[in-house]
């Protein structure tokens, strides 16, 4: 039986699935200091956040807050991948 070490496995996953380790910086972040509710995190992809909510008043608080969520989240980026965006729909 040969034991295979979880990070190695972990490390095959994020690449399979295309997750780099800045993904889950930002989902720790946002969890911890991003305090808008009723927004839930769809995707990266290409430096770019997608989010929604299902109403229209956290649409436009979340708008308002976005340059400086965008800065506080890119504080933890590592690897020059800086988040460009966060885009956000309505459901």
């Amino acid at each position: 039986m040969v034991l295979i070490h979880v990070s190695k496995v972990m490390d095959l996953v994020k690449k399979h699935i295309k997750l780099d380790e800045n993904f889950f910086i930002i989902m720790k972040i946002w969890k911890k200091m991003i305090e808008i509710n009723n927004i839930e995190i769809l995707g990266y992809k290409n430096n770019i956040i997608f989010v929604k909510t299902d109403n229209s008043v956290t649409y436009y608080e979340f708008i308002i807050q976005k340059k400086g969520i965008i800065n506080k989240l890119n504080q933890y980026i590592i690897d020059n991948k800086k988040i460009k965006d966060i885009k956000i729909i309505i459901e």
